[in-house]
């Protein structure tokens, strides 16, 4: 079986767990969550994010449920990046722009298994992936190897630590694209979660779901300062030209503190999202279809579940407002994501 292609039949699964009940399955292709069982306040397990029921779907991946995005996450407009006084056109895979790194992606490969283990004295359990883009691939210059680290341990935190380095200077914007519904159950609506988020600012978007600039979040129904299920938002502002957009959130956060939390108050289910990014994109899956077979005989509907994207500000290389940092050849690029599970009382 081809370890770095996609030309493998059928995934590798591995799966991490501790004592408290949580069990985490990982997958080759796209080294991708594709189940994350958390119990509830009553102590029942269910899986919360949306799992395909074919785990050959994830190799083509058309929801990019639960993979690593990149090389960079997010769109670049016309697939133009400049980089030193040079442009590069990178492939243009969603209309006239570049989306989540082009058709040969993170996403879609057949990551390796480097190692895995487990500490006996702190509980902690690890997965190590690893996979090589060639420099050109999808436009984007250099010979670039990806680490990929996955761990659990007793506190119920999950790490993702994703590591790159390049032959050549190039740019890097990695993420993790699952999606939540914490209610464990894909037939209900996720936008019934209460969502926190320590943000003055969001990023508009234009007709292209391309960034056109900072927002302030006052008054509006990105305004998730104190808790607000979606929904509750969305029955409050119906006609907000961004929601309408995109079929209800698909926008960055600016984010105060580098955190995020995400609560259903019927299972008592909480989970705290911490990044070292400085944005946090909230997609509430307007766009998911209907009828895509899921794990545990459920179904894909729109805002089964939502994603919460940890990364840059998408197309920061052409947005003036927007810092962002390119990477030096032969440099470690780094990117920390850390979900925290903890239950609080229905």
């Amino acid at each position: 079986m081809n370890m770095n292609g996609k030309a493998a039949v059928s995934p590798a699964s591995f799966t991490l767990k501790n004592d408290n009940g949580i069990e985490v399955t990982i997958i080759s292709a796209g080294a991708s969550i594709r189940r994350l069982i958390v119990p509830d306040f009553y102590g029942k397990r269910e899986n919360i994010v949306l799992s395909f029921k074919d785990e050959k779907l994830y190799f083509n991946n058309p929801l990019y449920a639960g993979a690593i995005l990149g090389p960079v996450a997010g769109r670049i407009s016309d697939g133009r990046l400049s980089l030193c006084g040079t442009v590069f056109q990178l492939t243009r895979n969603d209309g006239a722009n570049h989306l989540h790194g082009g058709k040969n992606s993170l996403s879609f490969l057949n990551w390796q298994l480097q190692s895995q283990g487990q500490n006996p004295d702190t509980g902690e359990s690890v997965l190590v992936f690893q996979a090589s883009l060639p420099d050109g691939t999808d436009g984007f210059p250099g010979n670039r190897h990806f680490i990929a680290s996955y761990s659990l341990n007793r506190e119920n935190q999950l790490t993702l630590v994703y590591e790159v380095v390049s032959d050549k200077d190039t740019y890097f914007n990695l993420s993790n694209h699952s999606y939540f519904n914490l209610s464990g159950d894909f037939t209900e609506s996720a936008l019934n979660q209460e969502l926190l988020i320590d943000a003055e600012q969001y990023v508009a978007n234009n007709e292209e779901h391309l960034p056109i600039g900072f927002e302030p979040v006052g008054h509006t129904p990105f305004d998730f300062r104190t808790p607000h299920t979606l929904a509750a938002h969305m029955e409050a502002y119906p006609k907000h030209p961004q929601l309408l957009n995109a079929l209800g959130y698909n926008n960055g956060f600016a984010l105060s503190t580098p955190k995020a939390t995400l609560f259903h108050k019927k299972s008592g289910r909480c989970m705290e999202l911490t990044t070292n990014a400085p944005c946090i994109v909230l997609y509430s899956g307007g766009y998911i279809p209907k009828g895509l077979p899921l794990a545990d005989s459920f179904f894909s509907s729109p805002s089964c579940a939502i994603a919460l994207e940890a990364q840059d500000f998408p197309n920061a290389p052409n947005c003036p407002a927007f810092a962002f940092s390119f990477t030096k050849a032969h440099e470690v690029y780094r990117r920390l994501i850390q979900y925290r599970f903890f239950i609080a009382k229905p």
